[in-house]
Parts: C-alpha cells; sequence; structure tokens
C-alpha cells in the first residue's frame, strides 16, 4: 500500500470514529405547544422524534426558558383508567421515528414565566446523551387547532 492510500485509510478511519458526520443524529419535527387551559398553569408539547444515527439515543429530560420546568411523560391506561407517570428516561432506538402525542409519551411544561399564547412560538430543549441537546421552537396552539384529539 502507498502512503498516499494508508494516509486516506487513516482519514477514514477516524472519520468513521467521529460518528455519524455533520448530519444530526437526532431530529424533531411537527413540535406544538398547547397553550394552558384557563385557570391552569400545565401545558404540554408533542412532537416527532428521528434517531437517524446508527446507535440508540437515550433522552434524559427536556427544558425551555418559557417555563420553570419541563419534564418528560407518559399516558398510560389501565382497566379503562388513564394515568401519567414521569419518565426518567426514553429510549429512541437506531434508525427509529418515535412520536409523543395525545395518549403517549409528551413532555410536560410547568408554570409558564409568561404568557403562552396561540401563535406564537416556544423554545424547547431535549438533553440527550453525553450532554446532546436538540434546540428546536414549537408553534403555540389551542386543542381546537389539533387534528390528534
Amino acid at each position: 500500500m502507498t502512503r498516499a492510500a494508508l494516509v486516506l485509510l487513516a482519514c477514514a478511519l477516524a472519520l468513521q470514529a467521529c460518528g455519524e458526520g455533520d448530519s444530526p443524529a437526532l431530529v424533531a419535527s411537527h413540535a406544538r405547544v398547547f397553550a394552558p387551559l384557563p385557570g391552569r398553569t400545565a401545558s404540554v408539547a408533542y412532537l416527532d422524534l428521528e434517531n437517524r444515527s446508527s446507535r440508540s439515543i437515550t433522552l434524559h429530560g427536556a427544558s425551555s426558558p418559557a417555563f420553570a420546568r419541563a419534564e418528560l411523560h407518559e399516558t398510560t391506561i389501565s382497566n379503562g383508567v388513564a394515568s401519567m407517570r414521569p419518565l426518567a428516561s426514553i429510549v429512541v432506538e437506531a434508525g427509529s421515528q418515535m412520536q409523543f402525542e395525545p395518549g403517549g409519551k409528551h413532555i410536560m411544561l410547568i408554570d409558564p414565566l409568561k404568557a403562552v399564547l396561540p401563535g406564537a412560538s416556544v423554545p424547547l430543549q431535549l438533553h440527550y446523551d453525553d450532554a446532546g441537546l436538540l434546540a428546536l421552537e414549537a408553534e403555540v396552539q389551542t386543542r381546537l387547532d389539533d387534528n390528534d384529539n
């Protein structure tokens, strides 16, 4: 093997070891936040996630500068009764898609720091493996705007 070929092979292996290149591993789409119902201080965010990498990605939390707290949650139904519970983490398998949707996984947004009005946008951050951060904007809607409910 020539020296040039060895250098090229070494560069290719080094790039492969760095991960998936410049394309993002975790991609969000269809992000939306519902304005809190009158008299309530909690809201909810739904979105679609796609893991474009060849490894599983674990979400460890969420945040938003528009809310005092954001938590990963899941709604489950047992014996006809719906209940909601916080999740410490959510695994998005390699090459898969996941929907955060009514009746399933979602992000609870608690205590808005300013008015959350329909038509505005809310910044959200998803925290994942190795200090990874996915920043996105979610459109604020009313429940009447959502086609999923």
